[in-house]
């Protein structure tokens, strides 16, 4: 704004701008948000309920193929419904880690609050994983008195966690052996941070097979999906559960052959 010796106004200057394609376009991509956001719950509210629907039939026919396995059945019967057995419980074990992940996706996972003790998350981790690695004639070094004698968090989601790292340990370790140990922090206010350390002998992988690791229903490597089994939905839920409790999921390449992968959260 120009004025004269009279201070009046003698010129304008200025400029005009339509914004009218950049507001639509803002709209645009704010209802596309919106959309994808919908989509998204839509899917995980879809997946926990089919995921549900399935499981239910599933427990019965797991319940009747043990009923069977009990009752007067020949050796080759009996094969067969170790078979069946087996099917029913690896499924079971994908329904379950699709509801996992649906939920956590959705924010509906809540972690349990209670007190429990180092014995229990260790029999817990044991009770699961020592049958595996026996049927491996793999042994299996837990150095886990490092653990505080009481802790406060959800010992469940805690040794989910650890038993999804400790298994593929034992999956993909043929020969050697695979070790859980656990060191201990307090951080003051009656807080700890404790790190799991689960290293294993196995067959290893290289950087661009760690970059993928934590992609939901991602193998490192598709060969592996044939030769070993797997979804790739483990790790995924092994890492969301750890930033629930407050720490995070790592992993290192180890001189030689095999890695190891940390687990860190935050207890009480």
């Amino acid at each position: 704004l120009a004025e004269n010796e009279g201070r009046r106004a003698v010129r304008l200057v200025g400029s005009l701008e339509d914004v009218t394609e950049r507001r639509q376009l803002a709209e645009v991509l704010r209802q596309a948000k919106r959309d994808a956001e919908a989509a998204n719950e839509a899917k995980s509210a879809f997946l926990a309920n089919m995921s549900h629907e399935i499981r239910t039939p599933l427990n019965g026919i797991l319940g009747m193929t043990w009923l069977l396995q009990m009752s007067r059945v020949d050796e080759e019967q009996r094969r067969k419904l170790g078979h069946l057995e087996a099917a029913g419980k690896h499924l079971l074990q994908l329904i379950n880690d699709v509801l996992d992940l649906s939920k956590i996706e959705a924010g509906g996972m809540t972690l349990d609050q209670r007190p429990f003790g180092g014995a229990e998350l260790t029999q817990r981790l044991t009770a699961t994983v020592a049958p595996l690695a026996a049927a491996k004639d793999l042994p299996l070094v837990l150095d886990l008195d490092g653990l505080p004698p009481v802790l406060v968090g959800d010992v469940g989601r805690l040794s989910q966690a650890l038993i999804n790292l400790v298994s593929n340990a034992v999956k993909f370790t043929p020969a050697g052996q695979v070790r859980v140990s656990v060191v201990s922090q307090a951080l003051g206010a009656g807080a700890v941070a404790l790190r799991f350390e689960v290293a294993d002998t196995g067959i290893g992988m290289s950087e661009p097979q760690i970059e993928r690791l934590f992609r939901p229903f991602v193998q490192a490597d598709s060969s592996v999906t044939r030769r070993y089994g797997g979804t790739g939905l483990g790790l995924a839920i092994t890492r969301r559960l750890a930033r629930m409790m407050g720490g995070d999921v790592g992993v290192r390449r180890l001189p030689g052959v095999g890695i190891t992968f940390t687990l860190q959260v935050r207890l009480a």
